[in-house]
Parts: C-alpha cells; sequence; structure tokens
C-alpha cells in the first residue's frame, strides 16, 4: 500500500507534524519512530508507555498526548536502518 493509498482509505495522517523533528515525550530522535493517524511523530517505545499508563487509569481508548484525539492507529515511518535485514 502506497502513502497517497492510505490516506484515502483514511489511514494515513494528510498532514504530519515534526515529522524530522525530536520525540515530544523523550525529547531525542524517535526510535522506531510511528505516527497516530493525528499526524504526531512519537517513538513507539515511548507512545506505547504512554498508552500503558492511560489503560491503568481506566481510559476508554488512548489519546494523542499532544492534541488528545483519540488515536485508532499507528503508522510505521521506520528509517531504513531502523528496519534491519530482509
Amino acid at each position: 500500500m502506497q502513502p497517497d493509498d492510505r490516506q484515502r482509505e483514511g489511514v494515513a495522517p494528510a498532514i504530519v507534524y515534526n515529522a524530522d523533528g525530536d520525540c515530544p515525550i523523550c525529547l531525542s530522535r524517535p526510535e522506531l519512530r510511528v505516527i497516530t493517524n493525528c499526524g504526531h511523530v512519537y517513538c513507539l517505545s515511548c507512545v506505547l508507555d504512554v498508552f500503558d499508563h492511560a489503560a491503568g487509569q481506566n481510559a476508554e481508548r488512548p489519546k494523542c498526548p499532544i492534541c488528545r484525539e483519540y488515536v485508532h492507529s499507528l503508522i510505521d515511518a521506520f528509517r531504513d536502518d531502523e528496519r534491519g535485514s530482509p
């Protein structure tokens, strides 16, 4: 599936914020970078830690730490060096 196909099917966000910047949770270069359906970029482990914490607080569904929109998908935006060998 190509990125433009993801957008048409409502999986990928139309806008990605801070795509080349630091993770807003750990303030480091994102490792195993993912993009939420609302377009915010995080380290996979950071955003999963936030979601685990929310689950412990009996939250119905996880929300984006930046905009508080419900997160229903995480899109793989791993760098080539993070993908490993095929």
